[in-house]
């Protein structure tokens, strides 16, 4: 006999409306939000609401500029990412994408893979298009408010009916019957306008996070005249025999990085990464076989996010896997960023900082081989303006430029001689304040956005229509 085996029990009446004969379906949450549903007003999806799915042309390629080209790592909770959004050209969005155009309050839903991420185009946002992983979902006749409908996809009531109807094997995903069948609960035009004021409150400090990163990333750009400095990478780069002799290395990226060291030479204060940092290392991955679905929490790329360390993605392994990696336990105020990837282009594009460990993984946190951490000296360096510059388009192509052959790598030796230009200490703090107030400001705007999910959820059990 199985022990601690779960089970799911089903009337006849339920499998003979639906036709399932996997488990997954009938699991006790799924069966207790089909029968809440019932007993309130509600009307499907397609009633209210059309769906128009988006594509990614054939053989394109990404621009830097253009029209906005949302993908799933675009959409998060009830919100965009705009962060390394990717760009197609006006023609392709005028003519094979002309049918997933987007406007103001198209609410975007994710259909493949991550399932049911939320977010709605805001006013004035200009024109954007989608991939074929989610689906544009646009209100008929204003009868729903459209942000009322996209914190409800995030509720239980929503997520519940969609994760039920989720199908694959290797990927979930849902069909477009699947989705406008989702049964969508009517409250009160009232409190679907306060839902709508909240996430716009939510959305403003957003907004007023991100002009104090642009606050800091001015003062950074006015003490290092970041707007003068050219960082480019030319198709050919010149060296003398003895720089070769001396430092034996034949990949013109080194040579290109050895030139940007230079930008620095009798203009700042400057110091190697090494003698900044009382370590610069990349961690240890685990086999496939020590991870578990408890144990010592696990800092994984995924984690990474740019805006900070996103802990809903750790992951965890067992005793074994923890003491071969307690020399990687994770402090805060530590600095991560990408050093192995699939792509050049990728390695330290992402550099986030670690702050407020969750209680439950302090002094147990450790991270794997794919990432690399900087601790710095504190009396030497702010890390918060470390993290600042490294996220400059300067600082990204001294990483890059250390990446040695065709292999997307980079690790500690290649990196502890770069130069790191040094500005005043009070011109650190600043920084520091403006990020610390950034970041208080995006963990409002977060709560704001799980507040208004409880109370859509409370609204739906308590109101009566």
């Amino acid at each position: 006999m199985v022990k601690n085996m779960a089970t799911s029990i089903a009337s006849y009446q339920d499998f003979k409306e639906d036709m399932r004969l996997d488990a997954e379906y009938y699991k006790d949450v799924y069966l207790e939000i089909s029968k809440q549903l019932l007993n309130k007003p509600f009307k499907f999806l397609n009633e209210i609401a059309t769906l128009k799915g988006g594509a990614t042309p054939f053989m394109f390629q990404y621009l830097d500029e253009g029209i906005p080209f949302f993908r799933i790592q675009n959409i998060g909770i009830c919100s965009l990412k705009l962060h390394g959004i990717a760009c197609i050209n006006k023609k392709i969005h005028q003519t094979s994408l002309k049918r997933s155009q987007l406007k103001t309050n198209d609410v975007l839903f994710t259909i493949t893979g991550r399932l049911g991420s939320t977010a709605i185009i805001p006013d004035n946002f200009g024109e954007a298009n989608i991939n074929q992983h989610m689906v544009r979902i646009r209100v008929i006749d204003n009868k729903i408010n459209p942000f009322y409908l996209m914190v409800f996809l995030s509720s239980k009531f929503g997520k519940n009916q969609f994760l039920r109807k989720s199908y694959g094997t290797t990927r979930d995903a849902l069909n477009y019957t699947d989705i406008n069948d989702i049964k969508v609960v009517e409250i009160s035009k009232n409190n679907q306008k306060k839902i709508e004021k909240q996430i716009k409150k939510s959305y403003k400090m957003f907004t007023e996070s991100k002009d104090k990163i642009k606050e800091a990333e001015k003062i950074l750009e006015t003490e290092l005249n970041l707007d003068k400095i050219q960082t480019q990478n030319n198709n050919v780069t010149l060296i003398n025999y003895n720089d070769f002799i001396s430092e034996m290395r034949f990949d013109s990226q080194y040579f290109s990085s050895q030139n940007l060291k230079s930008i620095f030479s009798g203009k700042f204060q400057s110091k190697p990464l090494k003698q900044l940092c009382e370590k610069i290392e990349t961690g240890f991955t685990p086999a496939k076989d020590s991870y578990w679905h408890k144990g010592f929490p696990v800092l994984k790329m995924g984690c990474l996010t740019n805006t900070g360390i996103d802990w809903s993605k750790i992951e965890f392994a067992n005793g074994g896997y923890f003491e071969k990696t307690k020399m990687y336990i994770v402090e805060e105020e530590d600095i991560f960023l990408t050093s192995s990837a699939h792509a050049l282009e990728h390695i330290a594009k992402k550099v986030d900082i670690v702050i407020g460990i969750p209680k439950e993984y302090q002094n147990k946190l450790v991270f794997v081989g794919e990432i690399m951490r900087l601790r710095v000296k504190k009396e030497l360096i702010n890390s918060y303006y470390l993290l600042l510059f490294l996220k400059t388009e300067l600082g990204y192509r001294l990483f890059q430029n250390c990446i040695r052959g065709q292999t997307a790598h980079i690790y500690p030796k290649d990196v502890e001689n770069i130069i790191i230009p040094l500005i005043s200490t009070k011109k650190q703090e600043e920084i520091e304040i403006l990020i610390t107030e950034s970041r208080k400001l995006l963990e409002e705007s977060t709560g704001v956005i799980n507040k208004s999910i409880n109370e859509v959820e409370e609204l739906i059990e308590n109101e009566s229509k």
